[in-house]
């Protein structure tokens, strides 16, 4: 999971990963909700092997087989930064 700055920095992060052969999606949050659905199950059962967030995927997500978070976005705010890890 990468924690993104913006919607256009998500999906440069995920055409990076997707250049080298890891398969990455983008999630942002006015994307089509079934497509987010998708994108997450695929997650889930590891067909996509990373995941760039932009505003959604924070507090209340939570999905276990996640073991590395890129907080690829700068923060200020302590509490932010310890949810994300």
């Amino acid at each position: 999971m990468a924690f993104c700055v913006d919607v256009q920095h998500c999906h440069d992060l995920a055409k990076s990963f997707n250049d080298r052969g890891i398969i990455t999606k983008a999630v942002w949050g006015a994307m089509d909700l079934d497509e987010r659905r998708q994108t997450l199950a695929k997650l889930k059962s590891g067909d996509i092997k990373v995941c760039t967030s932009c505003g959604v995927l924070t507090e209340g997500f939570d999905e276990p087989s996640i073991n590395c978070i890129l907080m690829a976005r700068p923060t200020k705010s302590r509490g932010l930064y310890i949810h994300s890890v």
